[in-house]
């Protein structure tokens, strides 16, 4: 660096100086290279800590609005599913109910019949009333109350046939000509959901009497 001084009005004296460490010594070579190495890192640790900062930012509105509609699309497809699966599991529930109840009212009114000695009514034609006589004596009635299909024997034993929760809507006794006694069944059964649907199931026996 050099500068010009002034002592004199028609002198000027030239002095050239160095710059000079804090040990007074001029820089070295690696001192230099530091020198510009640090000069260089400055603009670019400026633009990371400028980066970092904006990802700490708050988010704005419109990010707001569009992560509320991808969650609630989200929602609705995960609600989608899973309400489909409750349906289809109410029906299989459903559908099985009608079928265990099926057997096992076939399973009595075939032993019944089978071991009955007689059938009484219906005694042509066709009855919504089965009236037979057991082996041992006596009779038994089967006949729809309501929407329950109920039987009662003269030793003023009473029961209901059909499950707790299942409908029997109809209950069609006709007799069949020939022998021995044989009858058709045309029975209706009706179960509710937990989906508030109506599931309806028909099915026909033919029993005839076997006890001699």
């Amino acid at each position: 660096m050099r500068f010009k001084l002034f002592n004199h009005p028609h002198k000027v004296v030239n002095y050239e100086t160095r710059d000079l460490n804090f040990h007074g010594r001029p820089p070295t070579p690696l001192s230099l290279l530091f020198s510009r190495v640090r000069g260089a890192w400055q603009p670019v640790q400026a633009n990371l800590i400028k980066f970092r900062n904006s990802q700490h930012r708050g988010t704005t509105l419109v990010e707001v609005l569009i992560f509320t509609a991808v969650g609630s699309i989200l929602l609705v497809s995960i609600s989608s599913v899973y309400l489909s699966g409750l349906r289809a599991r109410a029906l299989v529930d459903a559908q099985q109910r009608l079928v265990y109840a099926d057997e096992f009212v076939l399973a009595t009114l075939q032993s019944w019949v089978h071991s009955a000695s007689s059938i009484q009514t219906p005694a042509s034609g066709t009855s919504n009333q089965l009236v037979f006589t057991p082996q041992e004596g006596g009779s038994t009635t089967v006949e729809l109350s309501g929407t329950d299909l109920q039987y009662s024997t003269s030793l003023l034993e009473t029961g209901t046939l059909n499950a707790l929760g299942i409908d029997v809507t109809r209950f069609d006794v006709t007799r069949m000509s020939g022998e021995p006694d044989t009858i058709r069944i045309e029975i209706t059964y009706q179960v509710g959901t937990s989906t508030q649907r109506v599931l309806e199931h028909s099915t026909v026996y033919a029993f005839s009497t076997f006890y001699e």
